[in-house]
């Protein structure tokens, strides 16, 4: 569920259920505002449900954000036109405006090692995910990405110059 509220921490409203219809979550995980709209919405990862979905300020459906089955989304940022994307299954992705993914990034073709954090140290390697839990844009375009791992990862991917 989300849930809308006050600067006091007064509840305004609640929104969704669990579930996989329209108005229901499986695992509501991650959420971002976009504002690459001519209305700012909230765009909301659904991880178990595989899927992204769009909803007002005011917590009102618009639809879902890109191609479905998604690689379990776990968290998004949105910076300029684009909404970076972990997927706990492997990778990162950037999608544009209307949703088409235009790059994946590190995308772990070893599924043994995708939403699990049991992998051991000396088998991960800078060039492939396993698990990305938390992404956030920096300031001049880097992404920057936690991994669900025992041993703990923060990732700095730096835009080409």
């Amino acid at each position: 569920k989300i849930h809308k509220l006050k600067p006091d921490g007064t509840l305004v409203k609640t929104y969704g259920g669990k579930g996989k219809g329209k108005d229901q979550f499986t695992a509501c995980h991650g959420a971002a505002m976009d504002y690459r709209y001519d209305e700012p919405r909230i765009l909301v990862c659904d991880r178990d449900g595989r899927r992204m979905t769009h909803l007002t300020l005011d917590l009102t459906w618009i639809g879902i954000y890109g191609k479905t089955p998604m690689r379990r989304p776990a968290d998004v940022d949105v910076q300029g036109d684009y909404a970076a994307v972990g997927e706990i299954e492997g990778r990162v992705i950037l999608m544009d405006k209307e949703g088409k993914v235009v790059a994946a990034l590190l995308d772990n073709p070893n599924e043994k090692q995708w939403a699990t954090n049991g992998v051991p140290a000396h088998q991960l390697h800078d060039n492939a995910f396993s698990a990305p839990h938390g992404i956030k844009w920096g300031p001049q375009g880097q992404i920057y990405v936690s991994e669900y791992s025992k041993v703990g990862r923060l990732i700095a991917l730096l835009p080409k110059k």
